[in-house]
């Protein structure tokens, strides 16, 4: 009987791609409890760089007071998934 794959959503991979480009980081460190400044190394500027960048990858647009609030790449992608279920900015 083979593993079950762990299927990861589009948008998710396109998050982790974005956070491995602006941070400098394998995409393998950023999983969903990864801390985006313990973990990862980010500073406040490096989430606004995560907010336009992350607009821009999932043509989206992600309101700065949303982006504030972001510790884990969890909290991104839940905002992600937020946002693909109405046009509606987070």
């Amino acid at each position: 009987m083979k593993p079950k794959e762990s299927k990861i959503p589009p948008h998710h991979v396109k998050v982790r791609n974005v956070l491995a480009e602006i941070l400098g980081v394998d995409e393998a460190e950023c999983t969903a409890d990864a801390n985006l400044f313990d973990d990862l190394g980010a500073d406040s500027l490096d989430i606004i760089e995560l907010m336009m960048g992350v607009e821009e990858a999932l043509d989206i647009e992600i309101v700065d007071e949303t982006a504030e609030k972001w510790k884990t790449v969890g909290d991104i992608c839940a905002t992600v998934e937020k946002l693909a279920k109405g046009p509606n900015e987070v």
